[in-house]
């Protein structure tokens, strides 16, 4: 699947997953390309949001399969550093009112998918998603 660049944009949103669907459904059970791409719509939306917000700018999205039926999907943005794994857990036992706002979208991406990485590369943020599709 070949690596492919974005305008990073609410607007510009169902772009990313729509060129996302279609690597994957090449590919992918139906069932498990919801689950990827509800998690990289959270890590796109997290970028649009917070690594550039009103000023724009790019994503790079990579998707690969390997041989032993892994997905890896790598998301690259070229925002200030922010490891979204830092991000404390959210305290799902705590009424809404007692709850830190945050945390829920980078919990849901946990749970979707098999693995979650981050790396800080010169210039930019390197999220990597993973799942076991076969």
């Amino acid at each position: 699947m070949p690596e492919q660049s974005f305008e990073a944009g609410i607007d510009t949103l169902h772009i990313m997953l729509a060129w996302l669907r279609e690597q994957l459904l090449q590919q992918v059970a139906a069932a498990k390309v919801l689950q990827i791409e509800m998690a990289t719509e959270e890590a796109l939306v997290n970028v649009i949001n917070y690594a550039y917000g009103q000023k724009g700018g790019r994503v790079i999205l990579d998707a690969n399969l390997s041989k032993e039926g892994w997905l890896t999907l790598v998301l690259k943005d070229f925002g200030p550093p922010f490891n979204p794994l830092s991000v404390e857990k959210p305290d799902l036992n705590l009424s809404l009112e007692e709850r830190k706002i945050g945390g829920l979208g980078v919990l849901m991406m946990r749970q979707l998918m098999d693995g979650i990485e981050y790396q800080r590369e010169p210039g930019q943020n390197v999220l990597t998603l993973r799942k076991k599709i076969v």
